[in-house]
């Protein structure tokens, strides 16, 4: 109820608090976006040594 009140004080708008959720939302997104980027190379290399040990397996059978 506070925050509502806060938000709607002409004072407050276009302030600190919008700038500061909307910096919330961009740190947020920029995370997400690093971590799915470091899992995804993670992923990869690790295809990418099973892939090797499967080629070994069958060059050895």
């Amino acid at each position: 109820m506070i925050l509502s009140t806060i938000l709607l004080q002409d004072r407050w708008t276009g302030g600190w608090v919008e700038y500061g959720i909307y910096g919330i939302v961009l740190i947020g997104i920029a995370a997400f976006l690093i971590y799915k980027i470091s899992k995804g190379k993670d992923r990869k290399q690790r295809n990418k040594r099973l892939r090797d040990e499967d080629i070994e397996k069958r060059q050895k059978e």
